[in-house]
């Protein structure tokens, strides 16, 4: 993709396709679903919609970064649990190892 020379000069001004890509990530990242379930469900949606097609570009692009959106968030959440379930196994494994039987 090339820039136009107004957006390359650094003018401070910007093309109407930017502005709207910025509010389009910023709306996209503000209404993350709070639950994996809830997440994955709208992902599931979104990949849908794109693979039927008849989209235009627009549309499109706002559905993929939706979709990206989600996928970090799906990944985080479990990220997430599995860091938890490896400080459960760790915090339930050290007083296991203490209550063994001792041979005399």
């Amino acid at each position: 993709m090339q820039l136009s020379p107004k957006a390359k000069s650094g003018s401070g001004s910007e093309s109407e396709f930017e502005k709207t890509a910025r509010g389009d990530q910023e709306d996209a990242r503000a209404a993350a679903p709070k639950s994996f379930e809830a997440a994955f469900a709208e992902l599931q949606q979104v990949v849908n919609q794109l693979e039927d097609g008849g989209l235009d570009l627009e549309q499109a692009l706002r559905l993929f970064d939706r979709g990206t959106t989600l996928a970090q968030t799906c990944e985080q959440i479990v990220d997430s649990a599995e860091l938890h379930v490896t400080r459960l196994t760790a915090e339930s494994a050290s007083p296991l190892a203490d209550a063994s039987p001792q041979e005399s």
